[in-house]
């Protein structure tokens, strides 16, 4: 194959030439019901949600025209089903538009276009194609929308769509001028390799990004950009307003889906360095004793216990717990955090470093709550907080798999848990952190989102005082983060 590999655009090309072709027939066409312009647009879909999905069971990833394109079965199976979606939407729009005298070839040649600015959309590498499948899709709305060109309604309803869509495109357009001169690229795997390597303009990347979080809000009808929404779907036809109802959403969801995937990607990649986790959860005896002495010359007349644990023993876990209960009056609050991040995927060799990760996350993690919550029980009271993950929202490939195991075994422990001890004053809280500055993770080469120590130090004080059932700290944008980890295709996972 060449740099360009055209091969991989094969479906894009198939859609191409049937919107031509079924434009042609249709002219020698003069059957006033359209039933040959419709079954051949039909056909043409369906032909070309067969090379999507026989695409997408070949599990391949494979680059083209100079890496600004990329066929993966995420990008696949989404193109698969819009093309089902425009298939149900022609069956269910031909009788309304026949009774309006709407039936006419331009629908069907447009509604061809409309799904091949979503395939574009679903092969972009680059942020220029996105847009390039964004405005194929976007144009061929506006001219469905004002087919009914001798209804005042439809006309109005249309002129403010391409008005305000037009607007749309520039905010998206200057937004990604913006991100270029920020990153110097427009490659999305590349700009997000460049925002978190650092040493970038931050003002000028956070205005480009406000930007394009409009463009494509608006094709999402989100509030605050919401306004066109009610004007366009009351003046288009009951066919055209079905196009509306999923098209831009589903074109401003893939946009969204795609920054998302990326800042996901850095997530797990730059948080699974085996010495930065040794370091993280096993600080030394004289860094705990500095600290105690920071403590008690802080806050005179409070009492500071350190002692030395290797959360493996497990007996000596047991042990600690008992002798720092006795010497401080009572653990009102147990904060469990041994974490290892070593791994690799399974079958190739690494058992022990898979099993030494599962052994410290999650069985000295289930030590730590055992020896906690047995004391807690004792007196009927406490406070018991564990360090998860947000990678444990869902099952995740090669070196990430088993961390991501043990940190959703943790979770679940700990839902478990609040579920046994709902009817005690005993109280459980889960702790699903993001990245916060410190000299253990300053070496790393990517951390999305990363917070400065003060403030990190403070959203954990506020989380885990707060006591609730889970939090994420930082608050904003894991949640999103988990929530689209939480629901996305495992093609989506399988790029992480």
């Amino acid at each position: 194959m060449t740099e360009m590999n055209w091969s991989i655009l094969a479906p894009e090309i198939w859609l191409l030439m049937a919107a031509c072709a079924v434009l042609l027939i249709d002219v020698f066409n003069r059957d006033e019901q359209r039933r040959l312009t419709f079954w051949l647009t039909q056909g043409s879909i369906a032909v070309f949600a067969l090379l999507q999905l026989q695409a997408h069971g070949a599990g391949l990833t494979v680059y083209g025209l100079g890496d600004m394109v990329v066929s993966d079965p995420m990008g696949h199976l989404l193109a698969f089903f819009a093309a089902l979606a425009v298939m149900v939407t022609l069956a269910y729009a031909r009788p309304t538009l026949g009774s309006r005298d709407m039936l006419k070839g331009e629908f069907f040649t447009l509604s061809l276009f409309v799904l091949l600015g979503i395939s574009v959309m679903c092969s972009a590498n680059h942020f220029l194609v996105l847009y390039l499948g964004l405005e194929v899709m976007s144009l061929s709305l506006y001219a469905l929308a004002a087919m009914r060109r001798d209804h005042a309604v439809a006309t109005e309803a249309a002129m403010k769509y391409f008005v305000l869509g037009a607007l749309a495109s520039g905010f998206l357009l200057y937004g990604l001028s913006m991100m270029y001169g920020a990153t110097g690229t427009l490659e999305i795997p590349k700009v997000f390799e460049r925002i978190a390597a650092g040493g970038i303009n931050k003002e000028v990347l956070v205005f480009g990004t406000v930007f394009v979080v409009a463009g494509l809000a608006f094709k999402l009808g989100a509030a605050p950009f919401h306004m066109w929404v009610p004007d366009v779907y009351q003046g288009a036809s009951s066919g055209v307003s079905a196009f509306l109802a999923f098209v831009p959403k589903t074109a401003g969801f893939l946009g969204l889906m795609l920054l998302l995937a990326a800042v996901g990607w850095r997530l797990k990649s730059s948080s699974r360095s085996p010495r930065s986790r040794r370091t993280a959860r096993v600080p030394s005896r004289a860094t705990a004793e500095a600290l105690r002495a920071e403590l008690l010359a802080a806050h005179p007349g409070r009492r500071v216990a350190v002692r030395a644990l290797y959360v493996n023993d497990h007996e000596r876990v047991f042990a600690t717990f008992r002798e720092l209960d006795a010497e401080l009056g009572g653990l009102d609050r147990v904060i469990v955090n041994a974490g290892l991040g070593r791994g690799a995927s399974l079958g190739t060799g690494y058992f022990h470093a898979n099993r030494q990760t599962a052994e410290t996350n999650f069985v000295a993690a289930l030590a730590q709550c055992e020896a906690a919550v047995e004391l807690f029980r004792g007196r009927n009271a406490g406070h018991l907080v564990t360090i998860s993950s947000v990678a444990g929202t869902r099952g995740m490939p090669r070196a990430q798999t088993v961390y991501a195991a043990t940190k959703a075994g943790l979770t679940s422990l700990s839902e478990g848990l609040r579920i046994d001890l709902r009817r005690t004053p005993i109280r459980v809280t889960t702790i699903l952190p993001g990245y916060i500055d410190t000299d253990i993770n300053r070496g790393v080469r990517n951390r999305p989102f990363v917070v400065d120590l003060a403030t990190g130090s403070r959203a954990l004080v506020r989380a885990i005082e707060r006591e609730p059932a889970r939090a994420y700290v930082p608050g904003w944008p894991w949640p999103l983060v988990a929530f689209v980890l939480r629901h996305a295709p495992a093609a989506l996972l399988a790029r992480l």
